[in-house]
C-alpha cells in the first residue's frame, strides 16, 4: 500500500483560483523482470483511491474522489553514469495505466506517458537532452490523474504544475559546465548550466488561454550535496 499526497494549484491567466490536496492511495501486485543491470519491465494490477480535495478556493470548485482499478505496465532503462548530473548515457521510462474499473458515475479512462533523456560530454562540458509526452488514450483524465507542466526543469518560467490537461509534449536542452576545484569542499561538484525548454499542453483543464507552444529560458548554479542536488537559478517565459 503506497499513500501519496501533494498540493496542486488551479491557475487561470496566472491567477490562483484554488488549491487542491491531491491524494493517491494504492495497492497492487506486479510481476517483472530485470533487463540486465540497466533496466526493468513489469506488469500487474493496481487498485487506487485518488482524490482532489479542495483546500482553499471558491465553493464552485468541487471535491473529486473516486476509486479506480485496472492493469498497469511499465518499462524503465537507465545507463546514466550519475543520477542527477549525468555526463553520458541515456534514461527512459514508459508507463501505462488502464482505469478499467471506476466507481460512481465516472467513465473509464487510460493514460500513457513516456520520458527519454540522453547525455554526452566533452571536457568539462556536458550536454543533456530530454523529451517527454503523455496522452489519454481513452476517456477523460480526472484532475488528480491529469498531466502537468510548469516548475523547475518542466517549463521553469511558469509556476509549479501551472498547466494541467489531457495530453502534452515537452522538450528540454541543457549545457552544463563543471566548476572543478583543486580541493573540492566535502567532495561536492559545482555546476553552472543554461537550458532551453518548450512544451505544449493540449485539451487543458487549467490555463486555457496558454494554447500552443510555450517556451522558457533559464540559467542556474547547481551542486551535489549529502541530501541530494541543490539548484539556484532564474528562468523567464514570454507568457
Amino acid at each position: 500500500v503506497v499513500p501519496d499526497a501533494l498540493e496542486s494549484k488551479v491557475l487561470q491567466d496566472a491567477d490562483r483560483l484554488a488549491i487542491y490536496r491531491v491524494q493517491d492511495n494504492r495497492a497492487g501486485l506486479d510481476a517483472g523482470a530485470n533487463l540486465g543491470v540497466w533496466g526493468q519491465a513489469h506488469a500487474g494490477w493496481v487498485e487506487r483511491r485518488i482524490g482532489a480535495v479542495l483546500d482553499t478556493g471558491n465553493d464552485a470548485f468541487l471535491n473529486q474522489t473516486e476509486r479506480v482499478g485496472g492493469p498497469i505496465a511499465g518499462l524503465s532503462i537507465d545507463t546514466y553514469d550519475q543520477p542527477f548530473f549525468p555526463t553520458r548515457g541515456m534514461k527512459g521510462d514508459v508507463t501505462y495505466f488502464d482505469a478499467h474499473r471506476v466507481s460512481g458515475d465516472s467513465a473509464p479512462y487510460s493514460r500513457l506517458e513516456g520520458r527519454f533523456g540522453a547525455a554526452a560530454s566533452r571536457g568539462r562540458w556536458s550536454f543533456i537532452g530530454a523529451l517527454e509526452g503523455g496522452a489519454a488514450l481513452a476517456g477523460e483524465l480526472p484532475l488528480a490523474d491529469s498531466f502537468s507542466l510548469g516548475g523547475p526543469r518542466r517549463l521553469s518560467g511558469f509556476a509549479v504544475d501551472q498547466m494541467r490537461g489531457q495530453d502534452y509534449v515537452f522538450a528540454r536542452g541543457e549545457a552544463q559546465y563543471r566548476l572543478n576545484f583543486i580541493t573540492p569542499l566535502y567532495g561536492l561538484t559545482v555546476i553552472a548550466g543554461v537550458m532551453a525548454e518548450a512544451g505544449r499542453m493540449n485539451q487543458p483543464i487549467t490555463e486555457t488561454s496558454l494554447t500552443g507552444w510555450q517556451r522558457s529560458l533559464g540559467a542556474y548554479l547547481a551542486a551535489t550535496t549529502p541530501v541530494g542536488p541543490v539548484y539556484l537559478g532564474v528562468a523567464d517565459a514570454k507568457n
